[in-house]
């Protein structure tokens, strides 16, 4: 019996070495995270970037810091590095679609591809019709490619 309890007591000492590490990752992983969204939301982008990235590098498969990181990565100017986050971000079925892909269209708006803009636009509004934003930012690009089109057309008359 006290060979039993002996191994019983050296499992438990086992699991709490072998857990404790990892609940304390897991808090500082949060405490890092919250530290960066009340930077975020103070405007201090680029220390709420760096704090994001940390955790995302620690944590790649949680696409809500890839989100996170591609907001923050927006804010920057750093667009290119924002699409390569939100598409990250896409994999996680328990984010919005729709909010990811309007922020995926203003990266590309912003790169000048709007091309691209407008197609995410759309897949923002088939996630989500109610998304107001999503369709003001999709007839802007409409009406921008369209006016882009007749300015070609006439450039290409006046040759």
């Amino acid at each position: 019996m006290l060979t039993i309890m002996r191994r019983m007591f050296a499992i438990i000492l086992i699991l709490a070495a072998v857990t404790s590490p990892l609940m304390a990752f897991n808090y500082k992983s949060v405490l890092k995270n919250n530290k960066a969204n009340k930077l975020y939301e103070e405007g201090d982008y680029q220390k709420a970037k760096e704090l994001y990235q940390e955790n995302s590098i620690k944590q790649p498969e949680r696409e809500d810091l890839r989100f996170n990181l591609g907001d923050a990565f927006y804010k920057n100017k750093e667009y290119k590095k924002a699409i390569s986050e939100f598409n990250s971000a896409l994999e996680d079925n328990k984010l919005d679609p729709s909010s990811i892909n309007y922020n995926m269209g203003n990266s590309f708006f912003h790169e000048k591809k709007y091309k691209e803009a407008l197609q995410y636009y759309k897949e923002a509004l088939i996630n989500n019709p109610n998304n107001s934003d999503a369709r003001f930012n999709y007839e802007l690009v409409q009406k921008m490619m369209q006016k882009q089109k007749q300015q070609q057309q006439q450039q290409n008359k006046d040759q």
